[in-house]
């Protein structure tokens, strides 16, 4: 296992712990836990000073960065999709008993199309 990296300024002490994914402060004899790195160095802005810390404070804004184009990019692709025109899912075709005529031989109204010569064919079937 890794050992873990002390950070000193001011008579204070900072470290960070993977396990519970906290970062830690000791001041006094008064040990302070803190979610993110962002919210330790608003009650202790001295740690700024360090730069193992200010890069990792570098590394979690390129992130966000990242993170916001991403979203950016997939909501401007959600409202392309949205634009685009509807795609049809129907036609009318020539029924091929009667050749889109209608009638069948001596006359008689074709029973596929019912005598239109056509019919509907939709994606979800007739």
């Amino acid at each position: 296992m890794k050992k873990i990296k002390i950070h000193i300024c001011n008579n204070k002490r900072a470290w960070f712990t993977p396990k519970g994914r906290l970062w830690h402060v000791e001041d006094k004899g008064v040990q302070l836990s803190y979610r993110t790195i962002e919210e330790m160095l608003r009650t202790h802005p001295e740690f700024a000073s360090i730069p193992e810390i200010q890069a990792s404070v570098d590394r979690r804004i390129e992130k966000a960065k990242r993170k916001k184009d991403y979203l950016v990019r997939k909501e401007s692709k959600r409202i392309e999709l949205e634009a685009t025109p509807k795609i049809k899912t129907e036609k009318m075709v020539t029924c091929y008993y009667c050749f889109g005529t209608g009638e069948t031989g001596l006359g008689m109204p074709c029973t596929n199309c019912k005598g239109k010569g056509g019919y509907l064919v939709t994606a979800k079937g007739f």
